[in-house]
């Protein structure tokens, strides 16, 4: 699986297949998330080669594409040994704990999650949509048959006002597929006929639009949650190496820092959230039938 080869492979140097399937596997048993893995082993690798952390500090010396030190790293993050007690705390918290240069490499966004497999400088709806995202990842993803709901069938990847409209105005869709238990690589399909597929299934008469309100619906009670545990927006963002301008490649020298937050007042504003809080407009919550979280948020008299 993708996200696999990525977080036990190219993230931290290997390269050698069977090596890769292998370090994937102790993770699969291990239950540890291979993306946040890859970004933290990855970044242990680039501090020990800059000398922000030391062989004395980690206990052994790590190097890129070392499949066996890299084994070794996760469990001591499992039975937090030694520096792995830090390091099970994840990417974002122990390079806090850190700081200075050595915080500066890391990959993380401020909410506290890694993202997915991709280096999203270059994809700009997965970056906004990933430090945005209530559930620890992408919300909206990739759009996929954005023409459904009215949405141009193709915007430019690094277009600072069509991404996050792409984004915002497509975001539901991806919470009511996760929804229905199937893995959204294979319900990749125009939702006309996701819904009959539904239909047919379980008899629901449900069409499109009742599938993205129950999608937003999801996505609005997920954010009110993370409201509520003081996750809000002044953490929508990046850290600086992940949002960092790329030095090389197609859009080297292209910053989506210098439109960041142009990006999330169009973001924001087509999602229907308020900007200065980060909660769903008390009108969307009733268009979604949430009186009571609207209340919840804003008080029995909006």
């Amino acid at each position: 699986e993708y996200e696999g080869w990525s977080g036990a492979g190219w993230t931290i140097g290997a390269t050698d297949p069977q090596q890769v399937t292998w370090m994937n596997t102790q993770l699969d048993r291990a239950c540890v998330d291979v993306n946040e893995f890859g970004w933290l082993c990855g970044w242990v690798m680039e501090c020990q080669q800059k000398g922000y952390i030391t062989d004395q500090d980690l206990g052994f010396r790590l190097e890129w594409g070392d499949i066996d030190g890299a084994n070794r790293l996760l469990e001591m993050i499992c039975k937090r040994e030694g520096m792995g007690d830090l390091l099970a705390e994840g990417t974002k918290l122990a390079a806090e704990k850190l700081g200075g240069e050595a915080q500066d490499c890391a990959i993380y966004t401020e909410v506290g999650n890694s993202p997915r497999g991709h280096d999203h400088r270059s994809r700009w709806e997965e970056m906004i949509d990933t430090c945005t995202g209530s559930g620890g990842t992408m919300d909206t993803a990739p759009p996929v048959f954005p023409t459904d709901y009215g949405q141009p069938a193709r915007v430019h990847p690094q277009d600072a006002e069509a991404v996050p409209r792409h984004v915002g105005g497509l975001r539901g869709r991806r919470a009511y597929e996760d929804s229905l238990g199937a893995c959204v690589f294979t319900t990749r399909a125009p939702m006309d006929v996701l819904c009959r597929s539904i239909q047919a299934a379980t008899g629901w008469d449900v069409d499109k639009d009742e599938a993205m309100q129950t999608g937003r619906r999801i996505n609005a009670l997920m954010r009110a949650f993370n409201l509520r545990c003081g996750i809000g927006p002044e953490v929508e963002k990046p850290s600086k190496r992940y949002g960092s301008t790329p030095v090389d490649g197609p859009i080297a020298g292209v910053s989506i820092m210098d439109q960041w937050e142009k990006m999330l007042d169009i973001w924001y504003e087509t999602a229907g959230y308020d900007r200065e809080t980060g909660r769903p407009k008390p009108e969307l919550l009733r268009e979604l039938d949430l009186e009571d979280v609207a209340e919840a948020l804003w008080g029995a008299n909006v």
